[in-house]
C-alpha cells in the first residue's frame, strides 16, 4: 500500500525539515497518533528512534520509527516495524519561494499474519493517510 501527497507550507525548508524530522512531533498533525516520545537524547542523526503509539481501530499499535536517511533540509527517510505491518515514511522537501513543497510518501507491507486483514487495512491506511495530509497541511501553515 502506497500514499503519496504534496503539501505546501509558508514556512522555509529549514524549518520545515526540522519540524518534520523531528517525528515524535508526529502526534501534533496526525489524528491516527495518540502518542509519540523521543527514544534517545541528543540532536537527530542516522538511526534516531521515535516511538509512535498508533491507533487502528479499537486496537493501539506500537512502532518504533529509525532514521534511515538524513540530507538536511532536503530528505528524511524514516522506517518502522509492527506487528502486522511495516511503514516508509519519505519526506522531500523542495523551496518554494518563501516557502516549502513537502512531498510525502508513506509505503506500508503487510506482514504475512496480517494478509487477511488487507481490505480492512487498506481502508484505514487511506483514511489514516487522508486525515493525517489535511492534519499536516494545517500544522505547517499555522
Amino acid at each position: 500500500m502506497r500514499y503519496r501527497t504534496t503539501v505546501r507550507s509558508n514556512r522555509p525548508p529549514d524549518e520545515v525539515f526540522d519540524y518534520l524530522a523531528e517525528f515524535s512531533n508526529t502526534v501534533a498533525w496526525d489524528p491516527s497518533v495518540t502518542r509519540a516520545e523521543r527514544l534517545d537524547a541528543g540532536p537527530l542523526a542516522l538511526g534516531s528512534l521515535r516511538r509512535l503509539i498508533v491507533s487502528l481501530g479499537r486496537r493501539e499499535v506500537t512502532l518504533d520509527y529509525r532514521v534511515y536517511a538524513l540530507d538536511r533540509p532536503r530528505h528524511v527517510d524514516l522506517r518502522a516495524n509492527g506487528p502486522l505491518i511495516r511503514l516508509r515514511d519519505s519526506i522531500y522537501l523542495v523551496p518554494d519561494g518563501a516557502g516549502t513543497l513537502v512531498d510525502y510518501e508513506v509505503t506500508a507491507f503487510l506482514r504475512a499474519m496480517g494478509k487477511p486483514l488487507t481490505p480492512w487495512l487498506r481502508r484505514r491506511f487511506r483514511r489514516a493517510c487522508a486525515l493525517a495530509r489535511e492534519g499536516l497541511s494545517l500544522e505547517l501553515n499555522a
